[in-house]
């Protein structure tokens, strides 16, 4: 009869110092154990070992089934003492106000810069979960819950090291304006521009409370976590015979590493859906060093549960660490028509065991949830102001003849896609032509738009400059 029990001997493993789960069977049941994610054969005493995470235990349970099984009672207590906890996180997660941080909270408040209450129970989720997942929906503020949860553990621990938040290019100099509005006492400093400037900005400037860069650079300013199938890039003095230098160097530790972070925000986290990525094993790296990982991201799946296995991931290397097993044990496959694996939804026979395993790391409140909280929404009020006599003759020349007359030339279309440009140009401002060339060098006739149609007196806050919509 197989048996599992803590192993006593092992080393804790992982950044969360797992102990170790031990599993005697025989060889008719080794099929069953190398099912279980990150669990492996030890051919000296004849014994599967797995870092003991409340994954391992729901997948072991799960894999087993009606077979027999003797649970020693050490672990069953630490299997009993986890449910409890997991009950604790349904609770939390669903959570629409944190009431035991409302002092706190309240504290960080401002007049004009306050959370609603779902927001205030998901940045408490975020402090006290220390890794998980922030998935609301666009619009519901995932930004601000970030942020406090931020000024809540500085609070809590003052003497942590500065914060990294990975974002979209585009997005880098608004989480400084966030910042700045929500937590402007924070130093916040964006890592940006050339690769000369970013190292700058790391390490010469002074240290800040706050660094932010983006996904397609932070790869340069990490090195890299192993992932199967994909080879280092390495310098001489890590073992390469190619001459790449200590930047181009995967293994190297670079800028980033030689700061101890308190904790890294992945912003737009489906980034990292891709686990051979550069840019996923670079924050893979980073959030193994810190004690918060918080990925915050609307769709977390975009195709299929594959996608949500790289920030599991990163979330706890020791609970998620093989991809293949996951898929095996959780996703319907098929061999796809162009070679490769489809993955089509979740295997009935063991959806219970992956809801079990992945909601306790996630919080997501529906907007339907939250929109009763927040303010009513404002209606919308469209205004049609008209056109000048001259643009609203020259754009019903343009939409009866394909040609109209301008004050100092002839504005005309030379086919239907061409005239339905002109009409939405003329509709929204005075024009006038100019001569410019066409990518063979040729003169051509162009339009610049040089006034708006408009002006809508009688709004609150002024008077706003409308662009009429096309007839």
């Amino acid at each position: 009869m197989a048996w599992c029990a803590i192993d006593p001997n092992a080393v804790p493993e992982g950044p969360a110092g797992h102990p170790v789960m031990a599993i005697g069977c025989s060889r008719s049941e080794f099929h069953l154990a190398e099912q279980i994610p990150g669990c492996n054969y030890d051919k000296d005493d004849r014994l599967w070992r797995v870092p003991l995470t409340w994954p391992a235990w729901v997948a072991m349970l799960t894999i087993w089934g009606d077979q027999p099984l003797t649970v020693y009672p050490e672990l069953q207590a630490w299997g009993e003492q986890q449910w409890a906890a997991m009950q604790l996180h349904y609770q939390w997660r669903s959570a629409l106000d944190a009431p035991r941080w409302g002092d706190v909270l309240g504290d960080l408040d401002t007049e004009n810069e306050t959370l609603f209450p779902f927001q205030r129970a998901g940045a408490a989720w975020l402090v006290g979960m220390r890794r998980t997942i922030l998935e609301d929906p666009q619009g519901n503020g995932k930004t601000p819950q970030l942020i406090r949860g931020v000024q809540l553990v500085r609070r809590c621990t003052p003497d942590q090291g500065p914060w990294l938040v990975v974002a979209v290019p585009s997005a880098l100099y608004n989480w400084q304006r966030e910042f700045g509005l929500w937590a402007p006492e924070l130093a916040v400093r964006v890592i940006d521009g050339t690769a000369l400037k970013r190292r700058r900005a790391i390490m010469d400037e002074g240290e800040a409370d706050v660094y932010v860069i983006g996904w397609p650079t932070v790869r340069q300013h990490t090195r890299l976590m192993k992932y199967p199938g994909q080879a280092f890039v390495r310098c001489d003095e890590h073992g390469g015979s190619t001459g790449k230098t200590a930047a181009q160097c995967e293994v190297h530790e670079k800028e980033l590493n030689e700061i101890r972070w308190a904790g890294v925000i992945a912003d737009e986290a489906h980034r990292m859906k891709d686990p051979r990525s550069k840019q996923t094993r670079a924050v893979w790296h980073l959030a193994s060093q810190a004690e918060y990982f918080w990925p915050a991201t609307g769709t977390p799946i975009a195709d299929n549960i594959a996608d949500l296995w790289p920030l599991l991931r990163g979330i706890d290397p020791a609970a998620f660490p093989s991809r293949s097993r996951y898929l095996d044990l959780f996703a319907v496959k098929q061999l796809a028509w162009h070679q490769g694996t489809e993955y089509l939804g979740i295997r009935p026979e063991t959806e219970k065991a992956f809801h079990a395993i992945v909601q306790p790391l996630m919080r997501r409140i529906p907007k339907e949830v939250a929109r009763p909280q927040m303010p009513p929404r404002l209606p919308v009020s469209f205004r049609y102001p008209p056109m000048t006599p001259a643009q609203d003759r020259a754009y019903r020349q343009m939409k009866k003849e394909a040609v109209a007359e301008l004050d100092a030339a002839t504005l005309v279309s030379d086919g239907q896609l061409a005239r339905f440009a002109r009409l939405c140009q003329l509709s929204s401002a005075s024009v006038e032509t100019y001569d410019g060339e066409d990518r063979r060098g040729f003169t051509v006739q162009k339009v610049r738009m040089t006034a708006p149609s408009s002006e809508v007196h009688g709004v609150p806050g002024g008077v706003v400059r409308a662009f009429t919509a096309a007839k």
